[in-house]
């Protein structure tokens, strides 16, 4: 590894364009925010060090040797864009593999070439038809009066960029690689009328000597042509860091060693798939977890040791039935009624993708009548275990514990999951002073869908239940009372939509005229036989909590 003769910012852009830059396989994707971008191009015009770059030469004969991948040149944050697979057969030469550095050069291929997207105003999440383009764009009429940055770069439309004023003039950042010397920055200046103050000059002139100029890209180049040696001497760089998680490495270590599939295509497929299905909060990293976990490799903690050549190679193998394990497990949590709003860890899915994965492959599963009772121990199981908070902190050892009790059965028995642990800190049991407290359990908490989901145990909702106050909030006296679980229903979307702000006891007798229905709506939410006007809210929450105690100390 040798320090090389530094490069302009404009001729390591050009490389990138041209296609001599690529990104291998155990690069993690773009993760910069526009404001980090805006931050780059201020400390290059400032002159501040950028540090240095670490390349690996590839030999042409070597070039299908391993997976390699472009730069992102027009990126949506939101939408969480992969880069493209690099087609390397027109290539006709070396090319340049970048091992350390690829965020900075990724900022300023998007700075100087592309765009950064933003999300119209209260539009959804994840929706590429939701997002506008955004150019890089610099203020040549002033300096910053912000602590943060001496000079005004900012991602903004051409609508917004077109706006002037006394000290607001924004120069398109793309355009300097059209500047090719002096005379060119005058004639720019002079067709703009920018002539009455030296400011325009000056930062543009900066700007010019920061992108074209300066030899600011300083790196080292290895020409190893041996994976091994590469990927250690990237870990080696990147696992100290704290630009580069100790997660992120390890998916780039994995993704390097599959032989027969692109891991890191196949991954983010798998990402994508199911975020898609309301789990935003699903992260790569606990794909991999997963991937250990049901394919039965005994160590699953996050060490580079277990991403080894030989459990990659069992992972590979198990790839197609790990994915569709994970979807399935996913999609019957979905049908649940689970979302990325009510769920506390994604690990509390591993035990079910397990037993999926080993023992239940039958695709009716999640809505045959057949498996009835077992999909309410997976319910019960997924509501318990968030409400014990069971993987919350380091969980490993009870992950091996609840797997080994699944292999034992070959079957997915919430007895028997709850025995494994029982003498362990973590244990699912309730005692009487847990079990009153969940009952303070209040709106907006991520906890009280699961604890109001335990209570009317109906794992089939073909829609999501609405969460709806029993006692309007605006028809009863304020107590703390009113908006905890014991003023809480699952109402059907219609029913709640009808109801609105309603008093309760006018609702009920409008929608319920019979005295038989009345009784039978009662039942099914845990209603108590009292005066049910707003008046008695203190009475109606006493005897609704004594109610809910009672069947919640029945079921756990």
């Amino acid at each position: 590894m040798s320090f090389q003769t530094p490069i302009t910012i404009r001729e390591a852009v050009e490389n990138i364009h041209s296609r001599k830059y690529f990104l291998p396989a155990i690069q993690r994707e773009f993760v910069w925010k526009p404001e980090r971008i805006e931050r780059l191009f201020d400390s290059i015009m400032q002159g501040f060090p950028i540090n240095s770059f670490l390349f690996w030469q590839v030999k042409y004969e070597n070039r299908y040797d391993y997976q390699f991948y472009e730069f992102i040149k027009d990126y949506t944050e939101e939408i969480g864009e992969h880069n493209e697979k690099a087609n390397l057969a027109s290539l006709n030469g070396d090319f340049t593999a970048i091992l350390d550095g690829q965020q900075r050069l990724t900022s300023f291929y998007i700075g100087l070439m592309g765009s950064y997207g933003e999300r119209y105003y209260k539009t959804r999440k994840g929706v590429k038809a939701n997002y506008f383009k955004r150019e890089l764009y610099l203020n040549i009429s002033s300096l910053s009066n912000d602590e943060s940055g001496k000079y005004q770069f900012q991602f903004l439309t051409k609508d917004k960029a077109d706006v002037r004023g006394d000290d607001m003039f924004w120069y398109k950042v793309s355009d300097i690689l059209k500047i090719n010397d002096l005379t060119d920055i005058n004639n720019y200046i002079h067709e703009k009328q920018l002539n009455a103050s030296k400011e325009p000059f000056s930062i543009l002139y900066r700007l010019y000597e920061a992108v074209n100029k300066t030899q600011l890209i300083n790196f080292f180049l290895e020409k190893s042509t041996e994976l091994d040696k590469v990927l250690n001497i990237f870990i080696r760089i990147n696992s100290g860091g704290v630009n580069l998680s100790y997660s992120d490495m390890l998916f780039s270590t994995a993704a390097a060693q599959w032989l027969k599939k692109d891991a890191r295509e196949e991954i983010n497929r798998l990402y994508d798939e199911l975020r898609s299905l309301g789990f935003w909060g699903i992260t790569k990293d606990w794909i991999l977890k997963a991937c250990l976990y049901l394919a039965d490799i005994n160590d699953i903690r996050f060490k580079v040791d277990n991403f080894n050549r030989v459990n990659m190679s069992k992972i590979e193998d198990q790839w197609d039935m790990i994915k569709v394990s994970l979807l399935r497990t996913v999609a019957l949590a979905n049908r649940f009624g689970f979302d990325y709003s009510n769920i506390y860890s994604y690990n509390a899915f591993l035990p079910i993708a397990y037993y999926l994965h080993n023992y239940q492959h039958d695709p009716s599963f999640k809505t045959s009548t057949h498996y009835r009772d077992k999909r309410e121990e997976i319910l019960k199981w997924i509501n318990i275990t968030i409400l014990k908070r069971t993987f919350s902190g380091q969980t490993d050892a009870l992950l091996i514990y609840f797997r080994k009790s699944i292999k034992e059965k070959k079957d997915f028995d919430f007895s028997s999951l709850k025995d494994s642990v029982k003498n362990t800190s973590r244990n699912l049991s309730f005692n009487s002073e847990e079990i009153s407290s969940l009952l303070w359990t209040s709106y907006g908490d991520r906890g009280v869908y699961n604890l109001l989901s335990v209570i009317y145990g109906n794992p089939d909702f073909d829609i999501k239940p609405h969460l709806d106050h029993i006692h309007p909030r605006n028809t009863v006296s304020y107590s703390y009372s009113s908006n905890t679980v014991v003023n809480l229903q699952l109402l059907a979307g219609q029913e709640n939509i009808e109801k609105q702000d309603k008093p309760f006891n006018e609702w009920l007798k409008i929608n319920f005229p019979e005295n038989r229905k009345q009784v039978e709506f009662k039942v099914r939410h845990f209603i108590p036989e009292c005066d049910l006007s707003p008046e008695n809210f203190k009475e109606f929450s006493e005897l609704r909590r004594q109610l809910l105690e009672s069947r919640l100390r029945e079921i756990v």
